[in-house]
């Protein structure tokens, strides 16, 4: 007799989950259709550089998302995110993002005021968006980190995240300090041409230079970073206090870059074939080469906007270590989540491979 009576109750159990799943999207799209624009619009300043770690402000500009939500967007170019946080601390750039650096967290210790709301870029398994490259006429000589002893390693930037992931490498091949020679060259395209001339035999690179170096066959990849350190917070969404406290305003700019990064994040990664995206991150960056924007790694962007708060904390006491930095940073006081999580409640949540928060 029970078991007569389970196929029925399964049936009900299954039918009732099923429809309350219909009815949870219904209000979330209900919710994202409720979500009234600003009025009158505001206007919000980002600070880009023009990388493609930007997508979500360049997409949610082309395809009218902040102007949805009533925010109008002036992009204000800069040749690196040092320039910007000065910007954003007076609250002249409201939102800007870069790669994380003793300058980052210095100027959060000396009370600048900046507010850490997203993830703004990290690599993805088996396709990173930097790594280390070796020259075509070693690949025989290194094939393995160890090898990479006495040679000269070249890097854009220390006291970053890049010497922050050069140094986990050298870690993972027991190499230590001053058993690899590096060398900065604080232009990408001139890290190629130090390559090519020899000047350099290995290098931490990053697209599309990589693609456009092996297409070249200047270099070769050498290894997948994520491999050797696979939660690497490479670059933060920042913002003003100003910015992040007006929820009105900071949540509905979350809504719309989120759903920019989510496009992206459909064509570059789940391969949902969007013309548009290709060509949009083609008018925007310094790459204007749309096929090449078909073939290249990109930065991951989480769409769901949280960090790896863990390896931020990690980069800290790195700095630390390193003897680039000694203040003290609450890391919980300067993470402003609020933006989005009003996001998720009007976006839902977005099922990534990678679990961040």
């Amino acid at each position: 007799m029970q078991k007569e009576l389970l196929g029925p109750f399964l049936f009900r159990v299954i039918h009732t989950v099923i429809l309350v799943a219909a009815i949870t999207s219904t209000l979330s799209a209900q919710q994202t259709d409720r979500l009234t624009p600003l009025k009158p619009p505001v206007t919000v300043n980002i600070g880009t550089d023009r990388s493609s770690s930007d997508a979500g402000f360049f997409v949610g500009v082309a395809k009218g998302y902040f102007q949805e939500v009533g925010i109008k967007i002036k992009l204000v170019n800069f040749p690196s995110s040092t320039e910007m946080l000065p910007m954003v601390a007076v609250d002249q750039i409201q939102v800007a993002g870069g790669i994380t650096s003793t300058a980052l967290f210095n100027a959060v210790t000396r009370g600048i005021g900046l507010r850490l709301l997203a993830d703004k870029g990290h690599n993805l398994p088996q396709k990173p968006y930097d790594t280390i490259v070796v020259k075509k006429e070693l690949l025989w000589d290194i094939k393995q980190i160890s090898d990479l002893k006495g040679k000269k390693l070249g890097t854009a930037s220390i006291e970053s995240a890049n010497e922050y992931l050069i140094d986990a490498v050298l870690a993972a091949g027991n190499l230590k300090e001053g058993e690899v020679k590096i060398v900065v060259i604080d232009n990408y395209s001139n890290i190629t041409l130090a390559l090519m001339n020899g000047a350099i035999d290995a290098a931490l690179h990053l697209e599309p230079f990589i693609t456009i170096g092996i297409q070249q066959n200047i270099f070769k990849r050498f290894l997948d970073l994520t491999e050797i350190i696979p939660r690497a917070q490479l670059g933060l969404l920042i913002a003003s206090p100003r910015f992040a406290e007006n929820l009105e305003l900071s949540g509905r700019f979350m809504v719309a870059y989120l759903r920019g990064v989510r496009d992206y994040v459909n064509t570059f990664l789940y391969h949902k074939n969007d013309p548009q995206l290709y060509r949009i991150m083609a008018e925007y960056t310094d790459l204007k080469d749309i096929n090449l924007w078909k073939k290249m790694a990109v930065p991951g962007l989480n769409p769901n906007g949280y960090f790896f708060k863990d390896d931020i904390e990690k980069q800290i006491q790195w700095y630390k270590d390193k003897g680039y930095y000694h203040g003290n940073i609450d890391l919980e006081t300067v993470t402003d989540y609020r933006p989005v999580n009003f996001a998720l409640r009007h976006l839902g949540t977005y099922d990534y491979p990678l679990p961040i928060e």
